[in-house]
């Protein structure tokens, strides 16, 4: 069984790269090897920002927090709509990662 679980590798998206230029450009933007480990970063830093918010905290630090989260909330969102555009909405919904 042991042997089984290691052999078993993800089943990520394997979309095809669009006829389209302009979706090509944008699919080989996202299918880069730095972006997903980049959108994983702003994941951890987003995560780290919600963890430092405190009872009683200052409202310019709260504002910070506040600027900062919304920075990465449009990228988040950004990156939704690049996808979208670059496997269509069916191909983008059969990925796990997505």
């Amino acid at each position: 069984m042991h042997e089984l679980i290691r052999k078993e590798k993800p089943k990520f998206n394997q979309a095809k790269p669009p006829n389209s230029k302009y979706r090509l450009k944008i699919y080989n933007f996202i299918k880069h090897q730095a972006f997903d480990p980049f959108i994983l970063s702003l994941i951890m830093i987003n995560i780290l920002t919600m963890a430092l918010e405190y009872e009683e905290a200052k409202q310019d630090y709260l504002n910070v927090l506040s600027q900062i989260n919304l920075c990465l909330t449009l990228v988040f969102i950004g990156e939704c709509v690049l996808k979208l555009i670059a496997f269509g909405v069916h191909v983008f919904f059969l990925d796990p990662w997505n």
